[in-house]
């Protein structure tokens, strides 16, 4: 790939570049040399001359090596200018694959056309598509022609949206569809239907609840969400599965129910102090896990999440560092670690 026309752009007009920013990890808890390090950096810039604007950004690794060519992961620039009353830009993108995307808009007015290619060699147009917006008697009215290249599949999408009301029809060859959307107040209606399917979802808001029911051919469901003071329960029934979740407060513990046919779990977080708080689960087949949650002050944390047999997690946020833990459990003894530490670091 050649950078120099990207060099020269950044050197001609006005440029700015942000600070480039870099990001350390350590993978798997492995230690040893560096292969078990992944620094990576980012950087990214602007440039202008004229009427034609560049932006550009690289991400790359960052490792002793003599093959430079083999540290960019990911590269891309994007230029926009005016043509003839159109605002045109155009962005390449190259994650190294060996092909690079392209994405080409031109916008004049209420008209926008948009084209998606890579390039490997020659270039291969993937989709266009237009989009004309017109406004008719105070509602918007959108249509959206699209073809796809690699299918050989056109479509047509056509939009109206006035106040309340939300209508889109999609159209090709072999399928159509209608959405509909309305809003009445309290009450609003959703409906969406194509030969193969048709479902309508009604939400209807009373006071402190909220029923939402949903219907189509194949099945229906209804959820019921109540809140009252500092208790809120949700209820979910469909013809397979009823559940239901209760979450309450009382002063410094909150209580979390989540109960069905099936399971039953329940989890009591109890605030200790204004440092502390513990939260223990347990569910209806026996198993249990215990949270214990520090606040370490300025957004800094400790969280350590254990379930006896199975593993023990820490995370430890200290600033721009986080640090993570895993370790598996065979009764309450540790059989291993994986440790990963990641600090994103701006100079």
């Amino acid at each position: 790939m050649k950078y120099s026309a990207l060099a020269l752009a950044a050197v001609v007009g006005t440029a700015s570049a942000g600070k480039p920013t870099l990001s350390i990890s350590v993978q798997d808890g492995k230690f040893d040399g560096l292969d078990g390090l992944d620094p990576t950096l980012n950087w990214e810039g602007s440039a202008s001359s004229g009427d034609l604007s560049l932006d550009y950004g690289i991400e790359a690794a960052v490792r002793p090596t003599a093959d430079i060519a083999s540290l960019p992961r990911n590269v891309w620039g994007k230029a926009s200018t005016n043509i003839a009353g159109w605002g045109v830009s155009a962005k390449a993108e190259n994650d190294m694959s060996g092909s690079t995307d392209i994405e080409v808009d031109a916008e004049n007015g209420d008209l926008n056309i948009h084209l998606t290619a890579s390039a490997a060699g020659g270039v291969d147009v993937h989709s266009v598509e237009a989009t004309q917006t017109m406004d008719v008697d105070g509602a918007t009215v959108t249509i959206n022609p699209r073809y796809n290249m690699d299918t050989e599949e056109a479509d047509v999408r056509v939009g109206y949206s006035n106040k309340n009301t939300d209508v889109t029809l999609t159209a090709s060859k072999d399928d159509q569809e209608v959405n509909i959307k309305h809003n009445m107040g309290d009450t609003t209606l959703d409906l969406t239907a194509s030969a193969d399917n048709q479902e309508v979802t009604v939400s209807q808001q009373l006071d402190n609840t909220n029923v939402k029911l949903t219907a189509s051919a194949d099945s229906q469901e209804v959820v019921v969400d109540h809140q009252m003071d500092n208790t809120n329960v949700k209820l979910t029934a469909s013809a397979d599965n009823q559940e239901v979740v209760v979450d309450h407060s009382m002063g410094d513990t909150n209580l979390l129910l989540t109960a069905s046919a099936d399971a039953q779990e329940l989890t009591i977080k109890q605030q200790l102090d204004k440092a502390n708080v513990i939260s223990p689960t347990i569910n209806s087949n026996g198993d249990m896990s215990v949270a214990w949650e520090r606040d370490l002050g300025d957004g800094n944390s400790l969280t350590a999440n254990m379930k006896p047999d199975d593993s023990l997690n820490v995370e430890w946020k200290d600033n721009d560092w986080t640090a993570n833990i895993d370790m598996p459990m065979k009764g309450y003894d540790i059989t291993g670690a994986s440790v990963s530490v990641k600090r994103d670091v701006s100079f």
